[in-house]
């Protein structure tokens, strides 16, 4: 599958850039040759790191933050690299307990949601499980363009999600690409929360936005407070 960006300067195949990704995860210590899903636990730590850090200093250095970004941006910022690269490299583990959406019945879901959908005020997209944010971040950009809004200050992602890794990799999604959202840790069965992740993206000093969101946790005792 190909993807390109609206300006058809950059073009990359989903599974190039999961190829890609992947020699990344290995330039960057986050995985090895025989960490195959050790990754994920040192991927959260890399996210970890950013919370409440400058992350536009981050993507300046050109390290992983920046390199991360160009292979996002070659395939478009709508689709989910982490989702598509997770997908791949779990898929034969089934003692993970994990279930993907492909990014072909994403684009499906989110068009059913978007055309159907007769409000046209919706400021929030939720999902219930929303895993590493495939489908509501579709939705988002697909509501965008059918609305044709240019900023994200009155918008919202809520995420609700069990799996701690696909937590953080929600919240770093939602980061990278510069929007307001809301990422719970959370059993949908027991109504129990975990952790929960806040990230805003605040305007600047000429009521501009910048390219990346800040984050924060929020745990324990702080949870009741929010």
């Amino acid at each position: 599958m190909t993807i390109c960006l609206s300006d058809r300067r950059v073009c990359m195949t989903i599974n190039d850039a999961i190829y890609k990704l992947d020699n990344l995860f290995l330039k960057y210590n986050i995985k090895d040759k025989q960490n195959i899903l050790g990754y994920r636990n040192n991927f959260m730590e890399y996210v970890k790191s950013l919370e409440r850090k400058d992350l536009q200093q981050e993507y300046n250095k050109k390290e992983f933050l920046y390199e991360f970004m160009e292979l996002q941006k070659a395939v478009g910022l709508s689709v989910d690299l982490l989702n598509n690269y997770t997908m791949v490299l779990t898929s034969s583990n089934k003692n993970l307990g994990q279930c993907f959406t492909p990014h072909g019945l994403v684009e499906l879901l989110s068009k059913l949601i978007v055309e159907e959908s007769q409000d046209d005020n919706i400021t929030t997209f939720y999902d219930c499980a929303g895993g590493t944010g495939s489908t509501v971040i579709k939705a988002y950009y697909d509501w965008q363009e059918k609305q044709a809004f240019i900023n994200s200050f009155n918008h919202i992602i809520e995420v609700d999600e069990y799996d701690l890794y696909n937590c953080y990799c929600c919240i770093f999604n939602i980061i990278i690409r510069g929007l307001n959202g809301i990422v719970r840790n959370k059993n949908t069965i027991t109504n129990e929360t975990f952790v929960v992740f806040i990230a805003t993206n605040k305007m600047t000093y000429d009521y501009d936005f910048k390219w990346f969101s800040d984050y924060k946790t929020i745990q324990g005792d702080e949870m009741y407070e929010f």
